[in-house]
């Protein structure tokens, strides 16, 4: 392939550093064989996991921390001095940015972080860090596609509907009605996700009901369940003074 294409395009080539099962390259078997094709590869992308073992390279939030794969990846860099990029869940702009200061890694790769938030690398750049919809790691995506062939994503309610409804996940038009006072009763997570579509589509008055002493709904509880801790990162998108609306609870 370097061959071929020569210097006019990046051979870029990803491998498999496992260390967490029986199957697969492991770290030493990997550093052996980057050593000998460095001089053929432009660009090392790196992982975790093998077909046998998927679920270690896409892990849910529930068994695996944020960028558990860089125990074993960061270890690519023993052996090259090209370009790496690295994955594992990684939603943090924080330790993304320690990751790449410290030289292991020179990209991030935000498989999942992009389909809750697709502008993610343009709020970091602005330094809006408090509008980022933060991956939750909770794997719904990639259990919809599996099971229904239709992308989906517990943060971002565009997602899978940007081409077939014309949604967008960060622009709205102003309703026809918005003179008007809305009602949403109920505030959970899709009640509140509400209030704050209605409040960015120019509605005056958006009314926020909850029975409940605390908003959040049955992710209040959830999210204090063992394991389950990275999902209230969906508290961020909670309504707030920013929507330009007037929003009671």
């Amino acid at each position: 392939m370097k061959e071929a294409v020569g210097h006019d395009c990046a051979v870029v080539t990803r491998i498999s550093v496992e260390g967490m099962g029986p199957s697969g390259i492991h770290v030493d078997e990997a550093l052996q064989f980057v050593r000998m094709a460095d001089d053929l590869v432009d660009l090392w992308d790196v992982n975790i996991g093998s077909i046998a073992l998927w679920s270690h390279d896409s892990g849910t939030s529930r068994y695996f921390e944020e960028g558990y794969q860089l125990e074993w990846t960061g270890r690519i860099r023993e052996a090259t001095a090209k370009p790496i990029v690295g994955v594992g869940r990684l939603t943090s702009p924080d330790l993304m940015a320690k990751i790449v200061r410290s030289g292991v890694w020179d990209l991030i790769g935000s498989a999942r972080p992009s389909i809750a938030d697709p502008f993610l690398p343009q709020k970091i750049a602005e330094g809006r860090i408090d509008e980022i919809r933060e991956c939750t790691g909770s794997n719904m995506c990639i259990m919809k596609v599996d099971g229904f062939g239709h992308l989906g994503c517990i943060q971002n309610a565009t997602a899978g509907e940007e081409h077939r409804r014309g949604w967008h996940p960060e622009r709205f038009d102003r309703a026809g009605n918005a003179d008007k006072p809305a009602l949403v009763v109920g505030a959970g997570p899709a009640g509140m996700e509400c209030a704050i579509t209605l409040g960015k589509r120019g509605f005056e008055t958006v009314h926020l009901v909850e029975s409940e002493p605390q908003i959040g709904g049955k992710l209040r509880w959830i999210r204090r369940l063992p394991t389950l801790g990275d999902w209230g990162a969906w508290w961020t998108g909670a309504p707030s003074s920013s929507t330009g609306s007037r929003t009671s609870t």
